[in-house]
């Protein structure tokens, strides 16, 4: 991985083919979500953001909720690392909140215009990325401790925990392990957002082998549930996901700009704040020629069509064995089908011009 100079090594471990296929599946009981996602105030600003009313006080909230989250941190051993988890959601979610209030505010204006023409908003851009970037790298410092730490027999029922690993650690690791996923394709919004698209291609890039892998947890022969309706509902979701990341790289590949290599422009500091390549002497590294950058966004293009065509036809399947698939998945795949769409004719008419 190249979005992360700080700690390459631990995305390297945790990306690689070889160590991404974790394990056989923990028992389902091990799959929860760090407290502070039950807390009634996380809870309403969430919804907040889900029905897009970020600006009736859901800034405000995660605001709050991140120093409580830090002050209880304070308070704990340090060496208890599933205490961070509550920290990077709280993290997480205000970044974020902070760049779909932008967003908002900026509704029908040219995104990059307005980050690079007016202090407030880049200082609110600047804030976003850097809570994003610092819960981005407790999630990975978690998952890797985890990944070291863990020992799951073969027989899919039992973990085994050495000693030094607590059962909380091993139990967010699903959430952990989604949420990392969730992140990169936070950060790589917001940079798509300003006119980074460079920067958002490389972090897509490096979603995708997160949400790879919870697409292989599910369709585990002895995955909990697995062949229930719930099992099917989720892996319609998990393939959906995958999906979705590979259109949003065709995409920013075809927003990068002509006759330049696609780089990378941004890395994550020690202490979790985002360092711009033009101010600081960090290696700019090539994601793709400049020359391949249209073969490649081809291929993700057809990827994403030829896996939207399985999407349809397990989403089909499932409606004909009476199950029912809730109306905002079905809304989410058809948004991801005019995506796709989109991306296709945009595709089309930059192979034109780059053969004109």
């Amino acid at each position: 991985s190249i979005f992360n100079q700080s700690i390459n090594q631990s995305i390297r471990i945790m990306t690689s083919k070889k160590d991404a296929a974790v394990p056989n599946y923990p028992p389902q009981s091990l799959f929860v979500p760090p407290p502070v996602t039950k807390d009634v105030r996380f809870r309403a600003a969430r919804k907040l953001v889900q029905r897009g009313r970020v600006q009736d006080g859901a800034v405000e909230i995660f605001r709050v909720l991140v120093h409580r989250a830090e002050e209880e941190f304070e308070s704990k051993s340090r060496s208890c690392s599933y205490s961070w988890l509550n920290v990077a959601a709280a993290y997480y979610e205000y970044g974020h909140s902070l760049y779909l209030n932008i967003c908002r505010e900026n509704d029908g204006r040219e995104s990059e215009s307005v980050a690079k023409t007016s202090s407030g908003y880049a200082d609110a851009i600047e804030e976003a990325l850097e809570y994003m970037a610092k819960s981005l790298k407790i999630l990975f410092t978690h998952y890797a401790d985890c990944k070291g730490a863990t020992n799951l027999d073969t027989s899919a029922t039992n973990v085994k925990i050495t000693a030094s690993t607590s059962f909380k650690r091993i139990a967010y690791w699903d959430w952990v392990r989604n949420q990392i996923s969730r992140v990169l394709i936070g950060i790589g919004n917001v940079m798509s957002f300003t006119g980074d698209h460079s920067q958002a291609v490389e972090s897509y890039l490096n979603a995708i082998p997160y949400r790879e892998e919870t697409l292989e947890y599910i369709m585990h022969p002895e995955a909990p549930r697995m062949g229930t309706v719930t099992n099917q509902l989720e892996l319609l979701r998990c393939h959906r996901l995958v999906v979705e990341v590979h259109v949003l790289i065709a995409e920013e590949l075809l927003l990068c700009p002509k006759g330049q290599d696609v780089k990378s422009q941004f890395h994550l500091g020690v202490n979790g704040s985002m360092h711009d390549g033009l101010h600081e002497t960090v290696a700019k590294i090539i994601i793709v020629k400049s020359a391949e950058r249209l073969i490649l966004a081809k291929n993700y293009y057809e990827q994403a069509k030829d896996q939207l065509q399985d999407l349809v036809f397990m989403m089909a399947k499932i409606e004909q064995e009476e199950n029912s698939i809730s109306d905002s998945e079905k809304k989410s795949i058809c948004h991801l089908a005019t995506m796709l769409m989109e991306v296709g004719i945009a595709l089309s008419t930059s192979e034109d011009a780059y053969q004109k």
